[in-house]
Formats: C-alpha cells, structure tokens, sequence
C-alpha cells in the first residue's frame, strides 16, 4: 500500500487528476473519521474534510517520504480538526448548557425522529466513556469501514493490537447500547453518496479542475459491517445541526393567524457568533420569512423596527416594523427573488439609513456595521445559491472585522460550488497575499490556481478578465484580445498593452495606431490619441503638430459616444490631464510648443482661438489661461480665458465627457461620486484663478465669491489628488476685509488655523483684524486655545504589536511624522533623513514618532512584496533601529489629506495637537521646517521656564531627501 501511495503521488505531481481521485478514496474515510470523533458535526465535518485534502493537495510537493501519504493526511485531519475544537469551545460550552441543537430528519414521523434524538445521545456517550485511543480505533474501523492493517499503519500500532481494543470496546460498548446498534444502514448509505458528491464538488477550490467519479469508493466505506456502531453513523452523519460560525435549530411553526411560513430565531449572544434557530428549513428565495429576536437591545415596551438589505454592494435599507409574541419581537420580510443574502438588525428607530456614493469609504463601512445578523439564501436543495457565501464573507469583513481568516472562508465556500465566481476568486487572492506568513509561497500559490481557472474554463472571458485584472502582463492582455475579439473587453485589453510599449516610442506609437484601425469605434478612441500627442511630443514633434492641427481644425474627429463611454468599463490608465478631449489636449500641447520655441505671438493667438472655438473641455482653459494670468502683460487675456472655460467646469457637464463619464450601472453611484471629485480638480484652479485677478484688480466682491467657492470645495473634497491649498483661505480673508466683511474673514483665517492647529500667516492676519476691531488680542487668545484639541487615538502597531499613543510619552512633546507616500518602501536615503530627524528632536527633548501605511506593493511583474518586509530588510541592512507604527486602512483615510504626502503632528505635554503639517511638496521644505522648529520651541518652553531648552537652528535642519 505504501509502494502504491508513493507512484500515486508522484503521478499528482506530474499532474494526473485521476490519481489524486484515488488518494481520495483510499483516505476519505480515515479522514472522516479523524475528524468526526473530534468535531461530531456532519456539516462541519464534512467543511473541515475538504480543508483538509485541497490542503494536502496544494502541499503535495512538500511531501518528503510519499508512501506516507496516509499519516500524513491522518495529521493534517487532526490538526485541523484539534483547532476547529478550540475556536469553538467556548460556543459549544454554551449549547451544552442551552436547548436541544438535534436536527430532525425531515423524512421521517416525529416518533422516528425521537428514537434518532435518544439514540444519538447514547451512542456518543457510551463513546466517550472509551479510552481515546479505544474510541478512535472504533469509529474507523466501524463508523468508517477501515481496514485493521490500515488503522494500525495510522495509529504505528500492531494489527493484534487493533484487533484486541475492538474486542473490548465491543464488550463495553454492548451492555450500553442493546439494540440502537446497527439501525438503518440503508438511510446511512443513502447519506455517504451526499458527502461523496459535496466532498468532490468542493475539491476545485485547490487543484481547480473537478475530479471524475472513482469507483468503488461506497464499496470501500461500507465494506465492513455496521453490526456494532451502524445507527451511531447513520445519527453522526445526519442527527447534528449544521453549525457554520452560528448554530442553528430547524422546527415547524405557524403565525398566530394559522399562516404557515420560515421562521428564524436570533439570539444574539456574549460570544464572536449568534445564535440561529429556523423551521421547517433553511431560507430560500422568493419566500417570507419571519424574524423573531430573542435580545435584550430591544426595549420590552415601546415600539421596534427590524432594518434589512439584501446587497451590500449596493445597499437600500428597508425597515419592517416589528411585534411582540411571548418575550420574543417578531418581523415578517418577504425575501426579493433574485435575493441571495439578507443582512439584518433591530433598532426602536423607524428612520431607514441613507446610503449614497457621496459617504466617504469608512463611514459607509460604519454604517454597514449596524447589520449585525446575516442569513445566507438557500436553493431547494438546502445549498446556498450562488454569490450566498461571497455576500457573508462580504459582511464578515465589514461587519465584524475579519477580513482574513472569517472572510477567506466564506469565500472557499462560494468557490467550492461555483469555481468560475470572478469576484470570489479575486478577493481570495487578494486576502492570500494579503495575510499569508509567507508571501512568496502565496503568490506562487495564486499564480498556479489562475493557471489550472484558465485550463478548466478556456472559454470564459469573464474569468479570464479578471485573472488579467491582477497583473496586466502584456503576453495575457494580447492573448485575450486573440481569444475574445469581439468581447466588450477586447479594446480595453488591446489598449493596455501598449503601455508596455512605452519605453520604445516607436514601437509604442505603432501600437496607438494599430488600435485606431482594429478599434476605431471604442470608448479607449480619445485616450489613444491623447497618448499619440503625448508620444510625438516626445519622439516627433513634426508629426505632433500636424495631429494636432488637424484636431484643432476639425479635420480629425475622433468617434465619441457617451453611451459606449458609460457602458465600457474605464479603468483611468490614461488621465485627463491636458484634455479629457484629443482637441483638448492639441491645444494645451500646441500651446506648450510656442512658448517653448518663444512665439509669443503664436501662442496669443491660439489662446484667442481657444475662446472662440465653443470647445466643451474646460482643461485647456484653465491650464492656458493661468500661464497667461501669470503673465502682467497678457493678465487681460488670461482671464477672458479662465472666465471663457469656467461654465464647462459644471461637474455635471464634465460627467459628459471621455474619463470622466461614469458607468451606466454604478451601485450606490459611488463611481459617479469620485469622478465628480475629479471633476472638480479643474473646478477649483479655475475659480481659485479668476479669485486672484480679481482680488489684486481690485474687484474684491467678485474674489470673494470666486474664492467663497473655492474653499467650500476644498474643504469637503479632502480626499482626492488635489492639493489642499492654503492660498485660497488667506486670499478669501484679504477679500472679506477689504469690504469690511470681518466676520466672513475671520472665518476664513480660521479654517486654516483649525485645520492645522497653528498656521502663522493666518494667526498674524486674526491677531491685525482683532486689534482693528476690538483694540487689543485677548478675544483672539481665547479663540485660538480653542482649536487645540486632544490628540488622536491613532489606530497603528510597530512590529511587536504595541499601540501607538501619543499622549502618553511621559510628558514630552511628540513629534509624529507619517509618510503616506504610495511609489513604494522608504528608501535608504529616507531612512538616513529619518534617523537624523529623530537624532536631532529628541536631544532636544521631544520624542520622535515614525508611522507608514501598512500596506502591500506589487513589482512590475506583478509580484507582491509587504511595506513592513521590505522596510525591515532595509533598517537592517542600513544599521537603523528606531521603531515604526504601521497605520490600518481607516487611520490612513482618517489622517492623509492626499495621496503621496508626508503629514507631520506636533503634541504638546498636556497631550493636545498644536501643529499638522501637510508636506505635498518639496519646494515649502525649508519654510516648513522654519515652522515646525519654532512650533517645537515653543512648546519645549512651555514646561518648566528653569529648565534650559536645546535651541533648534534652522539652518541645522537636514532636509528630506527628493
């Protein structure tokens, strides 16, 4: 046996499917049983063997001795049943000490289903009180039909010595049990073809192609009798609920009206899970189901409302006003019939939650948590339907904050029965490389599943797209352009690959007009003669200009249609940026292009051109008219272009053109939302623009309104690309008291203070309107002690798990800087600015705090590799050993006001933020750091006025690294 356990194996790894089948059936029941004497819940027992053999086959190759096969595999089952033991012990404690969990047969008459109840419970009884090594022995050779060579081979015992614990464990066992023993053997088999068939569909989750039906296999199960144990299986394999991170109950029950239904019990509980009980079965769509909450959240008088959504992704709260029936509130939902989960919860408030694209990322999430219960929807085979697993490791990752192992779960679960689900095997991936100790070995591992998806499902472009989607190589995005020439993604394939080419202009400009003649009538039209400028620019201006003359001139038109624009999925891999139009950009380049060979002339005339030309893109506009505004001697000129284009900044009407429109179909319009903010990228120069000429002609009612706007915007679109710029508020402030408006101006200086605690041309400009106002500063003192507010509980961890806690850092002020940067890693060079920064502030007797999103990069090639990993390599090897605190996704969103910058925080001994900095550029640096030094001084000041404070020379500042 071990001879053939090794030439099967060693076939597996050459890739034989038909011989892993085999392993299967050789093992299946050693498993099972394995499993089974611990767990003792089929459902579960039946999850946990899959586990164990996709496991065994994705480790395969790290099998040294192959002809022990059957130990090994006998490990795996038991290690994996010992933890499922431990994660659940505490809930099981529970059950133990509540109602009766067996699930009736709903086959059989209510006096069968009784015999069942007492003879479960008997038989596992009088199996505990075996010895453990008794009771093993036992269950695979009675319960599972294992040879006695084999068990001893498992257990390393003698066959004699098998043979000798069954003959006691019978004796025992018999003047207990009488004559439950050997019951329904029938019923049993009828159960083993079901674990057959859910075992094999659940093995694609790993190896990713369905295995052929062995024979034999039955044959091997039930070879011995079931004379001694044959109802103890027949209860184990059926008697038990299935439990799946809640516990359920099944029971018949009718309304107090005599209406029949499904009714599902929740209760939640002091535990990680909820407890569940339904009746007569399991819920399915298109049908009602009753919702009886058994919670002390409820108030017992008073009226309650049960809040539910069928769609995380694109949820619409709907609320059902709830009864009171016998301590319990109940609720009747009819379940929508395209429906595949439903999330719930239960709240005296009747008021549904608003749900929009404009909630930012983390209060959407926050709001998601209120659904605290999930019903997944099952088929009239009692199976969950398709996308029913993936909606609850959805919820799982949202509502209770497991986005690993919970989530993962879920989603081998969704990918044991439907292995060509897009989204499912997309975010296991992206969970696998995410958590994996080893991320290596995970990427490996996903790489080899996207190979064995595309050889089982070769026709799938769905699939096949979104194995693309994770890497874009350029070999894939050609082959299924070839594969799939007429799918809705075939431009979209064809387009990306040029980017390979870019470093090879020629070959990269071959390729842009290659598409316009296969694809001439795609949404990706305006991107490849954007990118055809944009390639002459560098390789040919010749050939540019003549492109873009004929743009401008109307000689070329590109296809343009808003419908393919909203239909097609748009990934942005081109920006807008010179022109969301090709005319646009030919403008913008073609102005470029005369002011750099000096043809002043030239470039005044295109300017004028650009007003009378109606063109509906705003870019040019602004991007021409603030050069010329720049300019003293064309500032006329530069503002009848800025006023010109400022109409068709509208976000609206920019929702109409290529790159900015959004899909169709947009759930929750979330994709219109961050559009409209880019959108708004053009809005907010344009006004801040016309804001400044106006403001120094004079016109200071006309720089108010201008600039009221421009703050509004940048103050509620903080998270995009565009700079949050200090200029708008200090300008709005000038304009607000040039007309006398000091309250307007004072709001205004102030948003610049409350936003970073201390801002010294804000605060001079407050303390100049006090003194003209009240006569003297002690109005303006009060305000200003008013905006230090407590430092944050920043959500981040070092490398050894300890919180980050800015106040309690033993009465020193805390300098935090956190590099928000998203090109990669910190390199050595920032490391070496770091350590002297940290070397520098705390001689002066502040404690320096360092903190980087955590977070994982992808190489060129698409391979993973962890911020924190590399960052360790680096201080290793650079000899650096200052600690760093990795920020969570939502502290990063909550404190990076754009993408790429460096935020630094100054705390103060009393614990309160004084200083934030938003380091965007390079160019304010040694102004920055004047800031941050004088800020620093200070508040060293502020502790003991004895005690000698390190003086802080700006000109000793080292300055960050470009």
């Amino acid at each position: 046996m071990a001879e053939k356990d090794r030439t099967l194996v060693n076939k597996v790894l050459q890739g034989d499917a038909d011989a892993y089948a085999e392993l299967i059936d050789r093992y299946a029941g050693l498993v099972h049983g394995l499993v089974l004497e611990r767990v003792r819940r089929p459902d579960e027992v039946e999850d946990i063997m899959q586990e164990v053999f996709a496991k065994a086959y994705t480790h395969l190759a790290t099998l040294r001795q192959p002809n022990r096969f059957g130990p090994w595999v006998a490990s795996i089952a038991a290690n994996l049943a010992t933890n499922w033991w431990r994660r659940n012990r505490l809930r099981l404690e529970v059950e133990a000490q509540g109602e009766d969990h067996f699930a009736p047969n709903r086959n059989r008459g209510p006096d069968e289903q009784l015999e069942e109840r007492e003879a479960f419970g008997v038989v596992w009884e009088a199996l505990d009180r075996l010895p453990p090594e008794y009771r093993r022995v036992v269950v695979l050779y009675h319960l599972e039909g294992c040879r006695q060579r084999d068990i001893a081979r498992f257990m390393q015992i003698s066959v004699h010595t098998v043979k000798w614990r069954l003959r006691r464990a019978q004796s025992r066992m018999q003047a207990e049990l009488g004559d439950i023993l050997g019951r329904e053997m029938a019923y049993r088999s009828g159960r083993q073809r079901q674990l057959k068939e859910k075992l094999l569909a659940g093995l694609p989750l790993v190896p990713l192609f369905r295995f052929p039906q062995p024979k034999g296999f039955w044959d091997h199960w039930t070879r011995r009798g079931l004379a001694l144990v044959g109802g103890a299986g027949t209860l184990a394999l059926s008697g038990m609920l299935l439990v799946q991170e809640v516990q359920f109950r099944q029971e018949e029950t009718r309304d107090q009206h005599g209406a029949g239904g499904l009714r599902v019990r929740y209760q939640p509980m002091d535990l990680p899970q909820a407890s569940f009980s339904w009746g007569p079965r399991r819920p399915q769509a298109g049908e009602q189901v009753r919702l009886q909450w058994a919670s002390a959240t409820l108030p017992d008088e008073g009226p309650a409302y049960l809040h539910y959504t069928t769609d995380l992704r694109d949820p619409r709260d709907q609320v059902v006003e709830m009864r009171r029936d016998k301590g319990d509130w109940i609720a009747t939902v009819e379940v929508p019939s395209e429906a595949s989960n439903i999330f719930f919860y239960a709240a005296p408030e009747a008021q549904p939650q608003q749900f929009s694209g404009e909630l930012e990322q983390q209060i959407l999430r926050q709001q998601l948590r209120r659904y605290t219960g999930a019903l997944a929807i099952h088929d009239d085979r009692g199976r969950p339907v398709r996308n029913a697993e993936y909606g609850l490791g959805t919820w799982a990752s949202i509502s209770l904050d497991r986005f690993g192992e919970e989530s993962l779960r879920h989603y081998d679960r969704e990918l044991a029965r439907f292995p060509d689900h897009a989204r499912a095997n997309t975010s296991r991936w992206y969970i696998l490389q995410e958590t994996a100790a080893d991320i290596d070995s995970a990427h490996a591992q996903v790489q080899a599943e996207k190979v064995a998806l595309t050889t089982r499902f070769p026709d799938d472009a769905e699939l096949a797209w979104t194995i693309i989607g994770a890497s874009w190589e350029k070999e894939a995005l050609r082959d299924f352009e070839r594969r799939f020439p007429d799918h809705k993604n075939a431009p979209a394939a064809a387009y990306r690959a040029t980017f390979e080419l870019r470093h090879d202009h020629l070959a990269h400009i071959r390729a842009l007009e290659q598409f316009l003649r296969t694809f001439s009538r795609s949404a990706y039209t305006d991107d490849v003669y954007r990118d055809l400028l944009y390639a002459h620019d560098r390789n040919d201006r010749v050939r540019g200009k003549a492109l873009a003359d004929s743009l401008i001139s109307r000689i070329t038109v590109p296809y343009f249609d808003l419908e393919v624009e909203r239909t097609t999925t748009q990934w942005g891999w081109s920006s807008a940026y010179e022109g969301a139009l090709p005319e646009a950009r030919a403008y913008t380049l073609r102005f470029k292009w005369h002011m750099e060979e000096g043809d002043t002339t030239a470039a005044l005339d295109l300017a004028r051109r650009l007003v009378r030309s109606g063109l509906r893109d705003p870019i040019p506009y602004v991007l021409i008219g603030r050069q010329l505004a720049a300019l003293d001697s064309t500032s006329d000129l530069g503002l009848e272009v800025l006023e010109a284009g400022l109409p068709w900044t509208d976000p609206d009407h920019m929702l109409t053109l290529p790159y900015f429109a959004p899909p169709e179909e947009d759930p929750m319009d979330r994709t219109k939302y961050y559009r409209r903010k880019m959108a708004l990228e053009w809005r907010i120069p344009c006004l801040q623009e016309l804001g400044r000429v106006y403001l120094e002609g004079g016109a200071c009612a006309r720089a108010a309104q201008q600039l009221g706007e421009t703050t509004i915007l940048l103050g509620q679109y903080k998270h995009n690309n565009y700079p949050f710029d200090d200029r708008a508020f200090l300008m709005l402030g000038q304009a607000h008291s040039c007309v006398g408006e000091w309250d307007q101006a004072t709001d205004a200086y102030m948003a610049l203070v409350r936003r970073y605690y201390n801002h010294p041309e804000a605060e001079a400009a407050l303390e100049e309107l006090h003194r003209q106002r009240y006569g003297d500063l002690s109005r303006w003192r009060v305000q200003r002690g008013s905006v230090w507010v407590p430092a944050p509980a920043f959500r981040a961890a070092d490398a050894v798990g300890d919180s980050l806690n800015l106040s309690g850092q033993g009465g020193r002020p805390v300098l935090l800087f956190c590099d928000w940067r998203q090109s990669g890693p910190w390199q050595d060079q920032d490391l070496q600015q770091f350590a002297a920064w940290r070397q520098r502030y705390e001689e002066a007797g502040a404690k320096v705090i360092f903190a980087t999103k955590k977070t994982t990069y992808w190489t060129a090639d698409g391979v993973p590799y962890r911020h924190e990993d590399a960052l360790a390599d680096r201080m290793r090897e650079g000899g650096h050993s200052f600690p760093v605190f990795f920020a969570d996704e939502e502290a990063y969103k909550d404190y990076a006001t754009t993408f790429g910058g460096l935020v630094v925080f100054l705390v103060d001994r009393a614990g309160r933020l004084r200083l934030r900095q938003d380091r965007n550029t390079e160019t304010d640096r040694q102004a920055y750091n004047s800031i941050l030094e004088a800020k620093l001084e200070e508040l060293l000041g502020e502790g003991d006025p004895t005690e000698p404070v390190a003086h802080l020379r700006p000109d000793r500042v080292v300055q960050r690294s470009q």
